[in-house]
């Protein structure tokens, strides 16, 4: 496989997608330590009986959707550009451009979550 410009593109943006989920799961983590630091300074470190359990680290989602709109269109874009990467039955003027709709596809659905 020969890299060119266009690979170079989506790999840049799914290096992208993956530095704002570590960002996303940094910023989650750091949030539960202070909300846990301020609880225990309340004064609330003993548990009541009514209480809901606490969930273990593990369990705890580390990011949200935050469009499920975004992450749809995204996942649809990026589809269409393997396709184009792919059909010869396409417009010759569209087929080298596949590595721009991708790339748009990954930004989209990188900004579907929070």
């Amino acid at each position: 496989m020969k890299i060119d410009p266009g690979w170079i593109a989506v790999i840049t943006a799914v290096v992208f997608f993956y530095i704002r989920m570590y960002q996303l799961r940094g910023r989650r983590r750091r949030e539960a330590r202070q909300e846990e630091l301020a609880r225990l300074r309340a004064g609330a470190a003993k548990r009541k009986p009514g209480d809901a359990p606490l969930a273990a680290p593990g369990e705890q989602v580390t990011y949200r959707v935050g469009s499920w709109w975004l992450i749809g269109a995204g996942a649809v874009v990026m589809l269409i550009g393997l396709a184009l990467r792919t059909v010869t039955w396409a417009p010759e003027f569209i087929l080298p451009y596949w590595w721009a709709v991708v790339t748009v596809g990954v930004v989209l659905f990188t900004f579907g979550f929070k």
